[in-house]
């Protein structure tokens, strides 16, 4: 009988073969959890990303209006004229008028006289 043997079978054979060393158990753990770890480094990425993206957000929009003012609504006014009059020169009317609507949780562009709105003071 032959003792040693220099036959290679053309057939891979995992089910004997396995590597005993340090590495080689953590890699075929590795490889085993790939898809497990994957999922998870996704979501945890996935999550971090929307909450540093919201807290920015906030301290973007938190910095830029200092203070407000408020305003007692006329007759004849309407927002177009009343952010024509309050607005930085630099800004443009519309973005104006739509922080106004933001700061006074307003859905439409409609007012009334005696109405108090709030006017942002933006730097």
């Amino acid at each position: 009988m032959l003792k040693y043997s220099t036959y290679n079978s053309i057939y891979s054979n995992t089910e004997g073969a396995q590597d005993h060393t340090l590495f080689g158990k953590l890699f075929h753990q590795m490889m085993d959890n790939n898809r497990r770890f994957l999922v998870r480094l996704v979501i945890i990425l996935s999550v971090s990303f929307l909450c540093l993206t919201g807290f920015m957000t906030v301290l973007t929009s938190a910095s830029e209006i200092v203070s407000y003012q408020e305003f007692v609504v006329s007759t004849g006014d309407s927002l177009w004229s009343i952010a024509l009059d309050h607005k930085p020169y630099h800004m443009d009317t519309r973005e104006y008028i739509d922080r106004i609507k933001q700061l006074n949780v307003m859905e439409t562009s409609d007012i009334q006289t005696g109405q108090v709105l709030s006017l942002p003071h933006v730097e």
